[in-house]
């Protein structure tokens, strides 16, 4: 699997803690390295090859430096893992911090829930939106409290966002020795595309054990088949438009009901 490192904005808070120590279990799961940035400024920029983002932050990020690298290296000893620390390469003329994305997984700053100006159930800021549509990697989304997953969960109705997300689904399990199952709505076409994508890609007969067809009806009930001890991987895609989703209703709707730690893989996102 092609991922090795993953950046991670640290918090020096109690939520912050439990975030920090989501993406310490992710590492010690997956074998990735972990890096952390402890933001100085409650805004920092992203730099990817052709693109800037700003991502903003809640002033809590910048609270207490004095003890935010004690904290984190002390969780990191609990867990046994080393954390590399991120500096910022070089500044704006704005003074804003600059980081190069040459990472292959960040963890989004920002928790995804709660309404939303427009009285969406899942909302999220326009930067991490930007983030999540521009990275050619995925992007993780951690719950606080820690939730420790044991299991991956993915939801595939055959469309190319789904397969993307699938294929993720299962190098995250082999890299983390771990099972995995796909759940198919029984809705519309939903379970013949998804047939036809996995024979396509190869992949029917590795799958077929892991398969459930949820019953036709509400999928929001069907969420109840979601461990809460699961990894849930998303394909995640939209346009950029004020009252655009960015998710897609099914996507936005998991993210609004489960606690689950998620693996949200954007439109530019690469295949493992």
């Amino acid at each position: 699997m092609r991922l090795k490192r993953v950046l991670h904005v640290f918090r020096n808070t109690p939520i912050g803690r439990e975030t920090l120590l989501g993406a310490l279990h992710l590492c010690s799961m997956t074998g990735m390295q972990l890096y952390l940035y402890r933001p100085h400024t409650p805004r920092f920029t992203l730099q990817f090859e052709d693109e800037l983002i700003e991502i903003p932050l809640d002033p809590s990020f910048v609270r207490d430096q004095r003890t935010a690298l004690r904290h984190a290296e002390e969780l990191a000893a609990q867990k046994r893992t080393v954390i590399h620390w991120v500096d910022t390469h070089h500044q704006l003329a704005s003074t804003m911090p600059v980081i190069r994305d040459d990472f292959d997984l960040i963890t989004s700053p920002h928790s995804i829930g709660g309404p939303g100006q427009d009285g969406s159930a899942a909302f999220v800021g326009s930067g991490v939106r930007r983030l999540i549509r521009t990275a050619h990697h995925p992007v993780a989304v951690l719950p606080a409290p820690l939730v420790e997953w044991e299991q991956i969960t993915v939801f595939f109705a055959g469309s190319s966002h789904a397969v993307c997300a699938l294929a993720w689904a299962r190098a995250l399990s082999k890299a983390a020795g771990v099972p995995y199952q796909v759940l198919t709505h029984d809705e519309g076409k939903a379970v013949a595309n998804a047939s036809k994508a996995l024979e396509a890609n190869g992949w029917l007969k590795e799958v077929q054990p892991h398969w459930r067809i949820l019953p036709k009806g509400s999928f929001e009930n069907n969420l109840w088949e979601v461990p809460r001890t699961s990894l849930v991987v998303a394909g995640a895609f939209g346009s950029s438009g004020v009252k655009a989703r960015l998710f897609g209703s099914r996507t936005e709707l998991l993210l609004s009901s489960l606690v689950n730690p998620f693996f949200l893989v954007g439109p530019n996102a690469r295949r493992p």
